[in-house]
């Protein structure tokens, strides 16, 4: 380079990046600018996050049920009617998955015209002959926890689905009638296994109540996946199960980890509450604490929170009962 060019070592695009602008540089005597403080979330902040995201998480009422299903597609690959479905005389698997939402009322005693309409008349494996004037009996499943770690909440569902049973097989109008199929894990992974595929195997089973563990396992769930049985869960209280499972799985409660947010979105949003008594039992110290917390900390705006510990082992119920009457708990 010449010696013109060596003298300025700095090209004119970066030199006219470099020019001042007027007004940029600071005016003598002009006081700093003060320093940034911590910004606060306004009050409610919480509590509204909460709210949107118990919205966001909601499931949309299910669509009407059509008259008739039927299945078209790749859907019905592999499940062509033959025998008793062949004739219209019941359903197969794949058709109380496609039932889905309405399938799992009537499993537990919806209403016999929602049924006919839904199944048609007749019978399937185990029911009574066509032209009998029989009604024809389904079998649901029930695997539970009846010998191990979670008897206590196995019993409550067996003593729940017997009851539903019952009630249901005692009615004069009925176009079927229920039977139940009961499998006990004794709360042991290996031996829960073995259950779903016992379960799975009987042509008679068209769904599963259950498994009763506190966890629900990925495995059980595919399982009776791959034999196309509807399978409604009630106690778990979380999952090993990736989001979007196949149409087979319904859940019936929100797992531990939505509950305090479903909780506070319902006295915020669904029935609002200005006066909201929080019993914590410390008999389940991480469900309760983990609820308390959370109210304590996202209260809905506007509402006043009062708290009744309820000491391990006390089953002081009426003491609770009497302070949220006389407090005037919403």
């Amino acid at each position: 380079p010449g010696p013109e060019e060596a003298a300025d070592p700095v090209p004119p695009s970066a030199a006219g990046a470099l020019t001042p602008v007027p007004g940029d540089a600071p005016h003598s005597g002009e006081a700093p600018a003060p320093a940034l403080t911590p910004w606060q979330p306004p009050a409610g902040l919480p509590a509204l996050i909460a709210e949107r995201s118990a919205a966001a998480l909601a499931l949309p009422d299910p669509e009407p049920l059509p008259t008739t299903l039927t299945p078209a597609g790749d859907e019905t690959a592999g499940d062509q009617a033959t025998g008793d479905e062949a004739v219209g005389r019941g359903p197969t698997r794949r058709r109380v998955l496609t039932g889905a939402a309405a399938g799992t009322v009537l499993l537990v005693g919806g209403s016999a015209a929602g049924w006919k309409a839904l199944w048609g008349s007749g019978s399937r494996a185990g029911g009574s002959p066509a032209g009998s004037g029989e009604p024809p009996t389904y079998t649901i499943g029930l695997h539970a926890d009846l010998g191990g770690p979670g008897r206590a909440t196995g019993l409550a569902h067996q003593r729940g689905a017997q009851l539903a049973v019952a009630d249901h097989n005692s009615r004069e109008d009925t176009a079927f009638r229920l039977a139940l199929r009961t499998e006990d894990d004794a709360g042991d992974p290996a031996a829960a296994l073995r259950v779903a595929g016992r379960l799975a195997a009987d042509p008679a089973v068209i769904a599963v109540l259950g498994p009763t563990g506190a966890v629900l396992r990925a495995d059980l769930v595919q399982r009776y996946g791959e034999a196309r049985l509807a399978n409604v869960v009630v106690a778990a209280g979380s999952s090993t199960v990736e989001s979007g499972t196949g149409l087979h799985l319904c859940v019936t409660r929100p797992l531990d980890r939505m509950l305090a947010p479903g909780l506070i979105s319902h006295l915020a949003r669904t029935t609002p509450a200005g006066r909201i008594l929080l019993v914590e039992d410390a008999a389940d110290p991480g469900l309760a604490g983990e609820v308390g917390r959370a109210f304590r900390q996202a209260t809905p705006t506007g509402a006043t929170l009062l708290e009744h510990p309820l000491a391990r082992g006390d089953a002081g119920f009426g003491a609770v009962a009497r302070k949220a009457v006389s407090s005037g708990a919403d």
